[in-house]
């Protein structure tokens, strides 16, 4: 997962209206996204970032 992966999981891609403005997923309760954002990968992801070896 790149850094321009996780800027678009969570904020959009630039080409997007709602970019970089809140979304519901962060104030609602659902599952799902919980899930997805407790993903491998996700939990591979910060672990690179710890050790600063995202790229």
């Amino acid at each position: 997962m790149t850094n321009d992966e996780i800027l678009a999981f969570w904020f959009g891609t630039p080409d997007d209206p709602a970019s970089r403005k809140p979304r519901q997923a962060w104030f609602t309760k659902n599952p799902a996204f919980d899930e997805e954002v407790r993903s491998d990968s996700s939990v591979v992801c910060w672990h690179r970032l710890e050790k600063r070896s995202l790229t």
